[in-house]
C-alpha cells in the first residue's frame, strides 16, 4: 500500500492491527510482548504483536463466525470488507509472530498447534504460501473475531514519514496455547506484567512507542483478566492522534485529552486516566504534567 499523495498533501495512513495478549499468573495479570529485529520502522521496539492490513486479508480472508467485524468495530461509516481485514490481520499477524492462533476447532476444542503441521501453517503463511482460509479449510476452523475485544485506535500524526492507523485489540491466551517468537520479525518475546514492562524501560532496558507505553499503563491497573475485560468492553474508543511538541529541548508527545492538544475543542475528552504528555529522556517515555 502506497502513503504518498500524489498531489503533495498528507500522506494517508495504513491500516494496522496489533493484538495485546494476556493471561493470568501466579503474580496477577501478565501481557505478551516481543522484541522488533533490527530493521524496518520500530527497529528493536518492544512490541505486542501486530503489523500492516494487507489486500488479501479483506478479500480473501477467513469467513467470521458470530457477529460481523463491522458490528464488532463499531466505526461510524467504515465498510464491512475494511474491518474483516483489520480482524484478519490481528489473527494472522499474531500467529506468524507468536504461534499463538485466536481460532476455535471443531467443537471448540483446543487447537493442537504445537504440533508439526501447525508449525508449517505458520511458515506458509508469513511466506504468504497460503491463507488463513487455506489453514481454515483443512482444519475444520472457524475464527470468532468476538473474542477480539477493540480497546483503542491510534493515527499517526500528519506530517510523519510513514503514518498508521492502527487498531488495538484485546484477547486472552487460548487454553492449551503457548506463545513463542518466530525469530524473525520478533527476534525474542516472553510474558512480562504490564507494570514490569514500564519499569523495564525506565531502567533503560525496553524500547516502548507512545502507544505501547500507553497500554501497558493501562493494563498495570489490573490484577485479573476478568477486571479488565469488564472494564475495556465500556472503552469509547475515539482515535487518537497525538501532537508533538518541546519542552526544555526534550521531546514530547501530547495526547488529545491534554488541555492544550491543538485539536482540543473544549469537548468532553477520551474516557482515560492515563498521563496526557509524554516526554522522552535517555531511558524511554515518561509521564509529565501539563
Amino acid at each position: 500500500m502506497h502513503e504518498d499523495s500524489s498531489r503533495g498533501g498528507p500522506r494517508k495512513p495504513m491500516d494496522a492491527a496489533t493484538v495485546v495478549l494476556v493471561r493470568e499468573g501466579p503474580g496477577g495479570l501478565l501481557v505478551y510482548m516481543g522484541k522488533r529485529n533490527s530493521s524496518g520502522s520500530f527497529a528493536g521496539a518492544h512490541v505486542f504483536p501486530g503489523g500492516l492490513v494487507e489486500k488479501e486479508d479483506a478479500q480473501a480472508g477467513p469467513a467470521p463466525h458470530g457477529r460481523s467485524p463491522a458490528d464488532l468495530l463499531a466505526e461510524p461509516g467504515i465498510g464491512e470488507a475494511r474491518a474483516r481485514g483489520l480482524f484478519t490481520a490481528a489473527v494472522r499477524e499474531t500467529f506468524e509472530e507468536s504461534g499463538v492462533l485466536l481460532a476455535a476447532g471443531p467443537g471448540d476444542r483446543p487447537l493442537p498447534v504445537g504440533e508439526k503441521r501447525f508449525s508449517d501453517y505458520r511458515r506458509k503463511i508469513a511466506a504468504r504460501e497460503m491463507g488463513l482460509s487455506d489453514m481454515a479449510e483443512a482444519e475444520g476452523l472457524t475464527f470468532p473475531f468476538d473474542r477480539l475485544l477493540p480497546i483503542a485506535r491510534w493515527i499517526t500524526p500528519e506530517g510523519a514519514p510513514r503514518r498508521w492507523d492502527t487498531r488495538f485489540f484485546l484477547s486472552r491466551l487460548p487454553d492449551g496455547q503457548e506463545a513463542s517468537p518466530d525469530c524473525e520479525e520478533l527476534v525474542a518475546g516472553g510474558w512480562v506484567s504490564p507494570a514490569e514492562a514500564l519499569a523495564c524501560q525506565g531502567r533503560g532496558g525496553f524500547v516502548l512507542f507512545p502507544p505501547t507505553y500507553m497500554t501497558l499503563f493501562f493494563l498495570a491497573g489490573f490484577q485479573r483478566a476478568e477486571d479488565l475485560f469488564e472494564a475495556a468492553a465500556g472503552i469509547r474508543i475515539t482515535p487518537i492522534i497525538p501532537s508533538s511538541a518541546r519542552q526544555d529541548g526534550q521531546y514530547m508527545v501530547i495526547l488529545p485529552h491534554d488541555p492544550e492538544h491543538p485539536d482540543n475543542s473544549g469537548a468532553d475528552p477520551p474516557e482515560t486516566d492515563g498521563p496526557s504528555r509524554l516526554v522522552l529522556t535517555e531511558t524511554g517515555w515518561r509521564p509529565v504534567e501539563g
